[in-house]
């Protein structure tokens, strides 16, 4: 079984196995996987930005 839990307009979806998990738990493993996600993307913009800016500093 899986369970969407949404933070804003983001949805993470997290396996509750049979069902046995408590909902503080399901939160926890929820908050955990978003902050992830966050952080995947923070750096995806990193990166992105700088090859911009080499690009442009290019002869």
């Amino acid at each position: 079984m899986k369970v969407t839990v949404c933070f804003g307009r983001t949805g993470i979806v997290v396996p509750c196995k049979d069902g046995q998990l408590r909902v503080r738990d399901l939160t926890q493993q929820a908050l955990q996987r978003y902050r992830k996600a966050q952080e995947k993307v923070r750096a995806s913009h990193h990166v992105s930005l700088s090859e911009r800016v080499s690009c442009t500093n290019l002869p």
